[in-house]
């Protein structure tokens, strides 16, 4: 199907014709079926293939208008640099449109010191920049190595839980400087040029340890946060009344928060409601790490993990919310591609566009829930302040789709700015080790 005049055409077309029946219409969305975005790139990267027999991802996409059942689309592909440029096509109007990249090879496996093994019971992993398709299937974090070794997790956990917090502290210093030293290339590069545009000037040696000791201190106080020792720490709590709303219509809530300061603070909204369920919403692999870590540190933590990226991972989410419970998401790392029915936005985030995914919004709009933006910062010694906003209402999203595409870009980029002045308000808070700017490619091509 796909046309192309000899080896060394730059062009490539593919007809597709969308099925009345195809299952991706099932539940996306009930009375006006919409095509999700990554069918699209599916067909896209299929072309693509079919054209080189190499591995594509994509690097940029835009969704301009819906696509329903029984729909014929045409793929047409042109090349740009080493990449693609892509538009799909339904008819004489352009649905989408977008860039892709050229196959890289997978960042090798950078294990982090030996005195960071506190760091692996993280959600993420600072890691290595990921290459420049990372911008739809970031491997690097999304499969980490498991950094640091489980045996000297479990003696920090000793030392946290025998001989206090006090004594874990003066440990942390050393753990953190060691970090700051011999962590990964990338990984203190891109902590340096994030400070640098949070912090408007160049990042002093001191801001440097600030930012690394601020994340090993939030992963530390993890250990007390999931064994309730709430009053242990100074916990500000603004937005309590946003969550009774929210849960007073018996639908649960979505909260989306970020890799900022720490997720874990929300265990002081449960604290006042005995009996509310809390799930985080993680990758398998990650999932698998962080079930070990709480079982180190507080054996039967009642802490739902539900794995995103399975067959029936949107089942298991909703019946969560169904029973009145409340489901954590962190929205500012990407999917793998054709991981998630999401797609990709660039928007502006401390100066520069940054790739940001739709994915947990659109879960949230399809399963037609509220949405919270939650975040914990950290301000030092046992200090927490927690927010908790209204992010999105989609109890009753429009029966337009262009309507509905228009509310969850709203949403997005009211989570972005909220992101962007949350990092300036608390610059070392950000935990996004990694080259979330892509700023080694803009190096590489100078």
């Amino acid at each position: 199907m796909v046309r192309a005049e000899g080896p060394a055409s730059a062009s490539a077309r593919c007809s597709v014709v969308i099925a009345t029946d195809h299952p991706a219409f099932e539940g996306h969305f009930p009375g006006a079926p919409v095509l999700p975005g990554v069918v699209l790139l599916t067909e896209v990267l299929r072309v693509a293939g079919a054209r080189t027999q190499d591995g594509w991802s994509v690097e940029q996409v835009k969704f301009l208008g819906p696509v329903g059942p029984g729909s014929r689309l045409d793929v047409v592909l042109d090349r740009h640099g080493r990449g693609w440029r892509f538009e799909v096509r339904h008819g004489t109007r352009c649905v989408a449109q977008g860039r892709l990249a050229p196959p890289v090879q997978a960042p090798d496996a950078a294990g982090a010191p030996a005195g960071a093994g506190l760091m692996s019971a993280r959600l993420d992993e600072p890691g290595r920049a990921p290459g420049p398709a990372a911008s739809a299937a970031p491997r690097s974090w999304v499969v980490p190595p498991e950094r640091g070794s489980r045996r000297l997790l479990r003696l920090m956990a000793w030392i946290a839980v025998t001989l206090g917090r006090p004594v874990a502290r003066l440990v942390l210093h050393g753990i953190a400087l060691y970090y700051l030293l011999f962590a990964p290339a990338a990984a203190r590069r891109a902590s340096a040029d994030y400070l640098a545009r949070a912090l408007g000037r160049p990042p002093r040696w001191r801001d440097r340890y600030r930012h690394v000791h601020a994340f090993a201190a939030t992963v530390l106080d993890r250990v007390y946060l999931v064994r309730g020792q709430l009053r242990d720490f100074d916990i500000e709590v603004h937005g309590n009344a946003h969550v009774d709303a929210a849960l007073a219509d018996a639908r649960g809530v979505v909260l989306v928060g970020a890799h900022l300061g720490s997720f874990e603070v929300l265990h002081a909204i449960g604290d006042s409601r005995p009996g509310l369920k809390v799930a985080m919403v993680m990758y398998p692999h990650n999932a698998q790490m962080i079930h070990a870590a709480l079982e180190a540190v507080a054996p039967g933590f009642p802490l739902g993990i539900i794995p995103i990226g399975q067959p029936g991972s949107t089942l298991a989410i909703r019946d969560w919310l169904d029973a009145g419970g409340l489901v954590g998401m962190l929205g500012d790392r990407l999917p793998p591609a054709g991981g998630a029915r999401a797609s990709t936005h660039h928007l502006p985030l401390l100066g520069r566009p940054a790739a940001f995914s739709d994915g947990p919004l659109r879960v949230a709009q399809m399963l037609r829930r509220r949405v919270l933006f939650m975040v914990g910062l950290y301000h030092g010694g046992r200090r927490y302040e927690l927010n908790l906003m209204p992010l999105a209402d989609f109890r009753n999203p429009p029966a337009d789709p262009a309507a509905r595409e228009a509310q969850l870009q709203a949403a997005l980029h009211a989570y972005v700015a909220q992101i962007d002045a949350l990092c300036r308000r608390a610059p070392y808070n950000w935990f996004n080790f990694y080259d979330f700017w892509n700023d080694d490619d803009a190096r590489a091509a100078r």
